[in-house]
């Protein structure tokens, strides 16, 4: 569970929140995408917040289109660094998807930052791992 409190003190929570988003970046319907873009929205700040909602209209027109569905499977997250402010997750996990086109699944490896923002830790940036 994310924390709540005023200040997220451990760094196991940012670990714990960065699980929670790579299930929700993961799972998704299209026939009620905007509350899966509004729950991303929710769970980021800073770099990835502005970068995803720049890039929310046409992530939700491809997702309609293809009539898209997700779920996420095998999430993993490792606490890389971290005090009580910021901190580094690494996360994998698969994507599980079908489209109108056919199923298709995903290996994600991202590292990606997390700060501690009025006692909640929400993704701040998140890069490609090798």
């Amino acid at each position: 569970m994310i924390a709540t409190s005023a200040h997220a003190s451990t760094p196991e929570e940012a670990r714990v929140a960065g699980c929670d988003f790579a299930t929700a970046i993961a799972t998704y319907d299209y026939r009620d995408i905007d509350t899966h873009l509004a729950g991303i929205l929710d769970r980021t700040t800073g770099e990835f917040r502005q970068m995803f909602q720049d890039n929310q209209s046409a992530l939700r027109a491809a997702l309609v289109a293809a009539q898209a569905h997700s779920e996420a499977g095998n999430v993993q997250c490792t606490l890389i660094s971290g005090d009580s402010e910021h901190a580094r997750v690494a996360l994998e996990f698969d994507t599980i998807a079908n489209t109108k086109s056919g199923p298709r699944s995903d290996h994600v490896s991202t590292v990606d930052e997390l700060d501690n923002v009025n006692g909640r830790w929400l993704i701040s940036r998140a890069d490609p791992s090798s």
